[in-house]
């Protein structure tokens, strides 16, 4: 604006022109010339020039970064939702982050398991699976706790693991405000709130709240006997049972039920006992749907349909379904008799 008083008579303007053109605070009485030299009018042209410089360099290095970050906020969220449905599953519309999610994916649909562990013949549809798995087999750990020396086969445990040392428990329970260091942890004591027990016996129908548990139950179909009670040399198929055995030879009973005060040597006895007052009954018959309070009593009941004997007198051929029904056949028939002179009896009755 000022440059073209440069080709006017600047002694034709008033200073008071100029200096309201910059917007500055003047006085008719502030004993400044009236009129403005061509040297000063020189120097404030270039002030001036250099104040619209700034004034337009700044706007427009505002306006190339605002369209620089916003071209880069754009081509990123771009880049993630072209990420994000990249990976989409024909089948049933199912979106992953990560190729290799969405191969595993893949392989539920089509089975597709190229990669066999040369050990268990165990397939997987990833090679780096199959790698993982093979450390069960060659016992490599090659993930070490730095404080306590305890070594892992996979990375995802370590981190897990040094919650124990440090004290945290990230996953807190929203009824009793009990934590703990892994979320499966919390997932199993929440099941103890809502009594889910998802983890079923094949063998006996019974349930449990974690599949430890159901893994521990199932060796004792399975698993040959072999620790025998100090007591009555009952065999068990672990430590564990055994301890929980002998409380039935000291008559520890700690549990005691509320309603009708019978007392139980251990916990599990006493919330199967509570099914009787509350009518609970979640373990039928799959054959006429009778239920039961407990998974044994399916077991048993079972014999019904089956036929199955597996109690025999030792004294008369016969064979039973039940315990108790061999305990009163033995009181009726065989009281005061042996073995070898009932069988000599009932040879005789033959003949």
């Amino acid at each position: 604006m000022l440059k073209k008083f440069a080709s006017i008579e600047v002694n034709n303007y008033s200073l008071k022109y100029f200096l309201l053109s910059y917007n500055s605070q003047i006085s008719e009485d502030d004993d400044l010339p009236k009129v403005i030299c061509p040297n000063c009018l020189k120097k404030l042209n270039n002030t001036y020039d250099f104040k619209l410089l700034i004034i337009t360099s700044d706007s427009q290095l505002r306006q190339k970064s605002f369209l620089q970050i916003k071209h880069k906020s754009n081509h990123k969220e771009s880049k993630t939702k072209q990420r994000q449905k990249s990976f989409t599953c024909k089948q049933c519309n199912k979106t992953f982050k990560y190729k290799y999610h969405f191969e595993v994916h893949i392989s539920s649909h089509t089975g597709h398991k190229p990669y066999v562990c040369n050990i268990c013949n165990k397939a997987f549809s990833m090679r780096w699976v199959l790698k993982m798995h093979s450390r069960i087999h060659t016992g490599d750990k090659p993930y070490k706790c730095e404080i306590c020396q305890k070594t892992f086969r996979f990375a995802s445990a370590l981190p897990n693991h040094k919650r124990i040392h440090l004290g945290i428990k990230p996953y807190k329970c929203t009824i009793c405000d009990k934590s703990f260091t892994q979320i499966g942890g919390l997932k199993n004591h929440e099941r103890t709130h809502t009594g889910e027990k998802p983890y079923v016996c094949e063998i006996c129908s019974k349930r449990f709240s974690e599949m430890g548990s159901l893994s521990r139950h199932v060796k004792t179909h399975n698993t040959e006997r072999t620790f025998p009670c100090p007591t009555c040399g009952k065999l068990f198929v672990d430590s564990a049972h055994v301890q929980r055995h002998l409380k039935t030879h000291l008559g520890e009973k700690p549990f005691s039920c509320d309603i009708c005060n019978q007392r139980f040597t251990v916990k599990s006895s006493l919330k199967v006992h509570m099914r009787i007052h509350e009518g609970i009954k979640p373990h039928s018959c799959k054959i006429c749907g009778k239920s039961f309070t407990q998974a044994n009593c399916v077991v048993r009941h079972m014999r019904i349909h089956s036929g199955e004997t597996p109690y025999p007198c030792t004294l008369c051929y016969r064979r039973f379904s039940y315990s108790h029904h061999l305990v009163k056949h033995m009181k009726k028939e065989h009281s005061g008799k042996t073995a070898e002179n009932d069988k000599n009896d009932h040879n005789q009755m033959h003949w």
